[in-house]
């Protein structure tokens, strides 16, 4: 019995589906060339078919001498497209390791990037580290710098104090020895004032004693004597001395 027309139109689109499908193997039958392979051998074998149904030629013979041909065009087709999805999927496989290498190098990159902010980090606190105590060494050293100076100029002020004392010492030396000096004289004179003062004393206690000598103080200075008349003792014999305009004078006198 002789299939219908439309039955071996669909014959052949199972045979073409399934000789398809199997000579895909592991390619994408989801990507887009193998869909425009598939849709124009497909249109091709339906307008194959179309035709010759139309010329009323459809017999078993032709229709397996087409299918045949259908077939072994159909082979070639899905071979090339084969082919060059096989040639793809090499690409994509390629690209996809390159992509794959690229990411795990990016993640060594990254894991290597942050191993390196953290040793720069760590150089950062060190460089704060040093320059802190560099600092800290650095003012140290110009306190003490400072210092030292201040100390200079104090020994350099107690230097000049000690030789304006020395100065002064050798000053004071002088004035002494030379007060010294007068001193001896003064000594020497208040001896010799004190002999004139004793010779005085027992000159006036001489008086006293034989002339009755006494002195009044008024204006001037009155001498007075006694026991000089051998008639009457007790007669008195005077005379006052006056200092007027750094000069003495003899105002009264009796003898």
């Amino acid at each position: 019995m002789k299939p219908k027309p439309y039955d071996a139109l669909q014959t052949v689109r199972n045979q073409i589906s399934k000789q398809t499908m199997k000579t895909a193997g592991s390619a994408t039958f989801g990507s887009a060339q193998f869909q425009s392979s598939y849709i124009i051998i497909t249109r091709r074998t339906n307008t194959e078919l179309q035709m010759t149904m139309h010329r009323g030629r459809v017999g078993d013979r032709e229709v397996r001498g087409k299918m045949a041909e259908l077939r072994l065009v159909s082979d070639k087709e899905i071979e090339i497209q084969q082919q060059r999805m096989e040639s793809a999927a090499i690409s994509f496989r390629k690209s996809l390791q390159s992509i794959k290498s690229s990411a795990q190098e990016t993640v060594s990159n990254q894991e290597k990037i942050g191993k390196l902010k953290a040793q720069l980090r760590a150089a950062e606190d060190d460089l704060v580290k040093a320059l802190s105590v560099k600092t800290r060494k650095e003012a140290k050293k110009m306190a003490i710098a400072d210092s030292i100076s201040a100390t200079k100029a104090r020994i350099e002020e107690h230097k000049k104090i000690v030789a304006d004392q020395r100065a002064r010492k050798d000053e004071y030396a002088e004035i002494i020895s030379h007060q010294c000096e007068v001193l001896e004289e003064c000594e020497k004179k208040h001896n010799q004032d004190a002999e004139l003062r004793e010779e005085i004393g027992e000159a006036i206690s001489w008086y006293n004693r034989v002339l009755g000598f006494r002195i009044e103080r008024g204006r001037g200075i009155k001498f007075i004597f006694t026991n000089i008349n051998p008639r009457n003792s007790k007669e008195e014999y005077y005379f006052t001395i006056r200092l007027e305009n750094d000069n003495y004078y003899c105002k009264e006198m009796k003898v």
